[in-house]
């Protein structure tokens, strides 16, 4: 009796919306992939750039289509700019579309709670949003930070035991935008950097921004729950 837990089941507005942030980041990590290969041609041509630019201009785009290659190289980057120029268009379009649902009534007011909270964008505002749903199913933090994966993989092997890590078993996306909020935020917010500062004593970097990410995600839990704007702690 009482052995078994219901699972949440989203609404299907809710399902929709999640699919347009999902697929935006979908479109954006293609646009980084033909970035990617864009960069990993020149380099193998001998080919240097000014550096590892993360926006490409129109006059870089122009650089590279006037570029002096022999026919066969001139239509192999030909192709992966034209690759680039469309995955392009459609970020754009993906843009635009997360853009208007985040002014929506029902998105609108939530959004900018959280981001009251250093670190959080729009964007990582309205990915939480639709990904969670509702945050009460998390009981405790705990509970959140094993849906995220925000808890050590664990092998055991008879009496010994051995810390692995992070768990693979996570919402990949949502500890990924997390952990990026948490580099933003120890640079945003001095309780953070002081946090951060501590923890990096004793442990590395890596490790100890998931101490902050875990920090982050209590803050999130708790604007999320109480409906209100997180007031950032004074630090003497």
């Amino acid at each position: 009796k009482n052995a078994l837990k219901g699972i949440f089941v989203p609404t299907l507005e809710q399902q929709e919306d999640r699919g347009i942030i999902r697929i935006y980041q979908q479109i954006i990590k293609n646009q980084t992939r033909c970035k990617n290969q864009i960069r990993s041609w020149l380099n193998f041509q001998g080919i240097e750039t000014d550096g590892d630019r993360s926006y490409w201009s129109k006059n870089f785009i122009k650089w590279l289509k006037t570029l002096h290659l022999g026919t066969s190289a001139r239509i192999h980057l030909n192709l992966l700019i034209q690759n680039y120029e469309q995955t392009r268009q459609m970020v754009l379009a993906a843009t635009k579309q997360v853009r208007l649902l985040s002014k929506a009534e029902r998105y609108k007011q939530k959004i900018g709670l959280l981001r009251s909270v250093p670190g959080i964008g729009e964007i990582t505002a309205l990915l939480f949003i639709t990904e969670i749903g509702d945050i009460y199913r998390f009981r405790e933090l705990d509970d959140l930070c094993s849906y995220l994966g925000l808890v050590p993989r664990v092998y055991g092997s008879g009496d010994k035991e051995q810390v692995l890590g992070l768990t693979h078993r996570a919402h990949h996306q949502l500890r990924e935008k997390l952990i990026e909020a948490s580099w933003v935020a120890v640079r945003l917010d001095p309780a953070m950097t002081m946090a951060f500062g501590k923890f990096c004593k004793g442990i590395s970097k890596n490790k100890a921004i998931i101490k902050i990410a875990r920090k982050m995600l209590n803050r999130i839990r708790f604007v999320m729950r109480n409906q209100c704007g997180y007031v950032p702690a004074v630090v003497q």
